[in-house]
């Protein structure tokens, strides 16, 4: 795991925490199937992203992490530590109010302090010890 220099404590440890979370088999939230998010506002941001990723590796990174359907069996968390905050590039989910869309799109903006109360639950299911 690459971690950069000028990362923050705070930020280091959601990126650790999540990094575990797929070690134990968690998926990407912001994968959740019901979200939709716009490809050519994520295009947006990893071309301003300080890694500066290149053509291929920001198809790659969209395919395979930000627009990849995940097989997640409960309603999205935006608590979750599995959350990416990235509310300003998700479309009005189908079947949702704009209402509910708005909430979602204000917490899933917001920093993690640690795991959601969902993030533990579905923990203490796959792993009740």
């Amino acid at each position: 795991m690459i971690l950069p220099f000028t990362c923050m404590a705070r930020v280091q440890d959601c990126i650790i925490l999540r990094e575990f979370g797929h070690v134990l088999g968690f998926h990407n939230e912001h994968c959740h199937p019901t979200l939709r998010i716009n490809k050519e506002d994520a295009k947006a941001v990893f071309r301003r992203h300080p890694y500066r990723f290149s053509e291929d590796q920001m198809e790659w990174e969209l395919q395979n992490e930000v627009l990849q359907p995940s097989h997640i069996p409960h309603k999205p968390d935006p608590h979750s530590i599995m959350c990416y905050p990235i509310g300003n590039l998700l479309r009005l989910p189908h079947g949702w109010s704009v209402e509910a869309h708005e909430e979602f799109v204000t917490n899933i903006n917001k920093p993690r302090e640690g795991l959601s109360d969902k993030d533990q639950d579905v923990a203490n299911v796959y792993y009740p010890f």
